[in-house]
């Protein structure tokens, strides 16, 4: 038995919804657009490379209040 998807839940709690396309403040003072997905959690915008990447650190980030939402 596999356990139940919780990334709506986790969006739901920041106010956002799955796919949703918002941006974020990093402790290093850097503005990343991100979105929550229900299969690959959060991912971030990389403007270089011009696709979306997971980056674990800023899921983390936004949980210990060390990343903003301001947009």
């Amino acid at each position: 038995m596999m356990a139940e998807n919780k990334m709506e839940a986790v969006a739901q709690l920041f106010g956002k919804k799955l796919n949703e396309e918002f941006k974020i403040l990093t402790p290093k003072g850097r503005i990343r657009k991100v979105k929550f997905t229900a299969d690959r959690g959060l991912l971030y915008y990389d403007d270089f490379e011009h696709e979306w990447n997971k980056n674990f650190g800023f899921l983390n980030f936004l949980c210990e209040g060390k990343a903003e939402i301001i947009e």
